[in-house]
């Protein structure tokens, strides 16, 4: 049976260059289950992101567009950087 594995320093490299080639390999911007902040009525929201897709982040349930997210003012990690954005 084929599972997932995670992609480390120490996976061997045929297995890393096939991954790439075949465009499974893909870096997400936040890892599920951890809480990111969004800009919503002119005031950062702290949400959870709940899961990354290709096309779509789905945050407390609600799946978004990246289209939908940069309209609303984009996806941060920190209060910080949301304010700032503004």
């Amino acid at each position: 049976m084929t599972r997932s594995i995670l992609l480390t320093k120490d996976t061997d490299e045929t297995i890393r260059k096939n991954a790439e080639k075949s465009g499974r390999a893909f870096i997400v911007p936040f890892k599920p289950n951890t809480y990111v902040w969004i800009i919503v009525n002119h005031k950062p929201v702290r949400t959870l992101c709940m899961d990354v897709g290709l096309h779509s982040i789905q945050l407390n349930g609600r799946w978004y567009d990246w289209e939908e997210i940069e309209n609303l003012g984009g996806i941060f990690e920190s209060e910080f950087d949301a304010l700032r954005s503004m």
